[in-house]
């Protein structure tokens, strides 16, 4: 996949066993492309809360068919997640209000046409800024791709800035209350995970959320930079000032 217009990831299926049984039998999903012994070992040592492990000599019961069956099965719906985001947004689900008109809760996210356009900008460009109007799923998509980066691009930082600690809060919120319903197959483990920050350590990633004041963010090594209804910014011109090193080093600004 092209994670951002610049950064190309592939995903991979790695199955290993040995004859001397000097390794276990499995199969993990993996970013290394193995085919010698030396990229062989760096798949077997990166971390994946996601994987099938058998004795080499165990038999094969039909239990235990079907149990790789079942993991490897996961294992490519995550690697077909990493490699597209529009597929990611498949299992994506958002929460909304209940109205007069609508019984709200949980429903699936739905890419109409205006994010589609959005999403294609994402994928391409590094500079965005979107004239938008409220209650269109922009921010939601926003915060889809914010958690898709964190999930699937190793060493991902980004920053969401919102006009006040409440707005940045309920930002990040939204990246949390789509990863709460994703499968557990492509969650992974979290932490830290408070209002204002969640990671995934085995990616050595992580999301944050500032209010914008003067100096929000300053000290901060970015891949992504959001700003949120940034007309509303006291310090929107400080804050895109002092994003330069993310920009030269060809960050998002969004």
């Amino acid at each position: 996949s092209d994670l951002g217009g610049w950064d190309e990831l592939r995903g991979y299926m790695l199955l290993a066993t040995s004859h001397d049984g000097s390794i276990r039998t499995f199969g993990k999903p993996t970013t290394i492309r193995a085919v010698f012994w030396n990229t062989l070992l760096l798949g077997l040592q990166e971390e994946s809360d996601h994987q099938f492990m058998m004795k080499h000599t165990r038999k094969w019961s039909d239990a235990v068919a079907e149990e790789a069956r079942r993991v490897m099965g996961m294992a490519v719906e995550r690697i077909k997640c990493q490699a597209s985001f529009v597929y990611f947004l498949s299992f994506c689900k958002i929460v909304s209000p209940p109205t007069l008109d609508t019984p709200g809760g949980v429903i699936p996210f739905e890419l109409w046409p205006h994010l589609r356009t959005t999403t294609s900008a994402l994928l391409t460009e590094q500079l965005i800024a979107v004239i938008k109007a409220r209650q269109i799923g922009l921010s939601w998509l926003i915060a889809a791709y914010t958690l898709w980066k964190a999930l699937f691009a190793e060493g991902f930082v980004a920053i969401l800035f919102s006009k006040g600690e409440v707005e940045a809060i309920e930002l990040l919120s939204k990246s949390r209350k789509i990863y709460n319903q994703l499968p557990e197959y492509l969650k992974l483990k979290l932490l830290p995970d408070s209002t204002t920050e969640f990671g995934f350590p085995s990616m050595s990633s992580s999301v944050k959320a500032f209010p914008s004041t003067e100096n929000a963010g300053i000290s901060f090594a970015t891949s992504l930079i959001v700003c949120d209804e940034w007309d509303y910014h006291p310090y929107a011109e400080e804050n895109y000032l002092a994003s330069k090193p993310t920009r030269d080093a060809g960050g998002q600004f969004i």
